[in-house]
């Protein structure tokens, strides 16, 4: 069951539940944001949820951000603007073929507007040229960027690390703008280890975004980067991009343990940690914990 979500609650309000599973003999904590609402839960909920804030009182009647076919940022953003009477824009990394998939289809059904980009074209899209046009057409216009990372965003993110149990001394987050990650990392507590894991090819850049992200959120000036490790061995040849193997793994978490996560995000995460484990990554005096945020029935390609 879900828990009403409201922009305005404060953190302390917000209870997220924990279930434990046993994989290959080690207890394994599940964090389930992914069950706080239906359609805006999971790490999407915190990246949006002071920006939206910051929409209403500024009186904006529109929020525009990009993503790709498969955003579950999209698919949350359109859900919640849907609840509080805004019109959602969404810049869709593709083409009108993606219309439909499930993704889209809710996207639209919610009441979002959507204007497709060639893969060129979209990474042009935070420049000045662009965002000017969305601004011609959108004078009200609230901009959020990929993912939701921006200022607010990490700010909402920094603020899961409070629902993380004090017990774990290792950690697996999914990583995609890797904006959840640092926002976690700026106010996890420091005898926890994070592993990264991104879902995309991230190998050239991952260090610098984070780097960077953190700088944004850290007042203390302290060093986090001994605190994690990005592992990118586990993206499967790109974002939402699977084989076989991927598929059939899947297909056990929902056998062996009762997961029942997406193909993009949560099964290449679970995969990595099934993956350490067997590897012998950890001994028997360590606690882990997996962050489960993303939606069960998103698709992906092949």
């Amino acid at each position: 069951m879900s828990i009403r979500l409201s922009l305005f609650d404060k953190p302390d309000a917000l209870k997220v539940p924990v279930h434990t599973i046993t994989m290959h003999q080690h207890p394994i904590q599940l964090i389930r944001f992914d069950l706080l609402h239906p359609e805006y839960g999971g790490n999407k909920w915190f990246k949006l949820k002071y920006n939206l804030q910051k929409a209403l009182s500024e009186g904006r009647k529109t929020v525009i951000s990009f993503g790709g076919p498969y955003s579950n940022h999209l698919y949350a953003l359109a859900a919640v603007c849907r609840d509080y009477d805004l019109q959602a824009v969404g810049v869709i990394r593709g083409d009108a073929h993606y219309l439909s998939n499930e993704c889209l289809n809710f996207c639209r059904s919610a009441g979002m507007a959507l204007q497709f980009l060639s893969k060129t074209d979209y990474a042009q899209r935070m420049h000045s040229e662009f965002l000017n046009t969305l601004y011609a057409r959108y004078p009200d216009a609230y901009i959020i960027p990929d993912g939701g990372d921006n200022d607010e965003g990490l700010k909402g993110a920094s603020e899961m690390s409070m629902y993380i149990p004090e017990n774990l001394t290792q950690l697996f987050i999914s990583c995609g703008t890797f904006a959840t990650i640092s926002g976690i990392l700026s106010k996890l507590s420091h005898h926890i280890s994070v592993w990264g894991i991104p879902v995309l090819k991230a190998e050239s850049w991952a260090a610098e975004v984070i780097h960077q992200q953190l700088q944004r959120l850290l007042k203390d000036g302290r060093d986090r980067s001994a605190q994690y490790q990005i592992t990118t061995e586990y993206h499967f040849g790109g974002y939402a991009k699977v084989n076989a193997e991927l598929k059939a793994f899947h297909s056990s978490l929902k056998i062996d343990y009762g997961i029942h996560t997406d193909l993009v995000y949560g099964a290449k995460l679970f995969y990595a940690l099934d993956d350490r484990i067997r590897r012998n990554s950890f001994n028997e005096l360590d606690r882990i914990g997996v962050i489960m945020c993303g939606r069960p029935s998103f698709g992906a390609e092949s």
